[in-house]
């Protein structure tokens, strides 16, 4: 019986491409020097989160609260944990870094992870795939600039990457066994806007607050004091 379990397997390794490149999201630019800073720099703690709502599929505890991901990040920060608890929320992301006020912060975490990119089967029943290792990640650079009545305002540029297998995706090669090997696709995410939060707070830049609607994107900001 010929199985997938045994494939004779080729490799094609092609060189991943930087992910910044490859999501085409801009590189940060200006980005201050300690020495360029002068004393009475003002400084900000910016937080971006992406929050992934469970599908339908999942079972969830009925006596949740409907979710409303907006208000001081210490209680945003709760209900998300509750709301992870309870299973609405699948996973979170947090990306949290400090910066000078009209500079920018750059953020990139990034894995080249391998994915199929053609098989064939041989005379003996086994299997010759090639490939390549794609870029993926995250890539956040944010700016902030302080505005009247305790107010900040951030420019965001967001960019996420991440090779998936839907459910229904096609089998393209398939095994006596009833096995087989599945087609991938890409997942990205992008979001680029100038959000504007309360000292401490939390607000949504992008996505709904509905479970069972994708993911969501989250953004707070805090002038950190002298």
């Amino acid at each position: 019986m010929r199985s997938l379990l045994t494939l004779s397997v080729a490799l094609v390794l092609l060189p991943a491409a930087p992910l910044a490149a490859q999501l085409q999201t801009p590189a940060a630019t200006g980005i201050a020097k300690v020495e360029n800073l002068a004393d009475d720099q003002a400084f900000f703690d910016v937080e971006v989160a992406i929050v992934q709502w469970a599908s339908s599929k999942e079972e969830s505890k009925p006596d949740v609260p409907k979710p409303k991901l907006e208000g001081p990040r210490e209680e945003v920060a709760a209900r998300i944990a509750e709301l992870q608890k309870a299973g609405q929320i699948t996973g979170v992301q947090r990306v949290r870094l400090q910066m000078p006020e009209q500079r920018p912060g750059l953020v990139q975490i990034g894995l080249d992870q391998p994915r199929v990119t053609g098989a064939q089967l041989t005379p003996r029943g086994g299997t010759v795939n090639s490939i390549r290792y794609q870029s993926t990640g995250t890539l956040v650079e944010v700016v902030p600039r302080a505005m009247a009545d305790s107010r900040i305002a951030v420019q965001l540029d967001l960019a996420r990457s991440g090779i998936i297998t839907p459910p229904e995706a096609p089998t393209f090669v398939e095994s006596e066994a009833g096995g087989g090997l599945k087609a991938d696709t890409t997942r990205t995410l992008t979001v680029r806007t100038i959000a504007v939060v309360n000292d401490g707070h939390t607000v949504v830049v992008s996505g709904s607050q509905q479970p069972d609607d994708g993911e969501i994107v989250l953004l707070s900001a805090r002038k950190i004091a002298k």
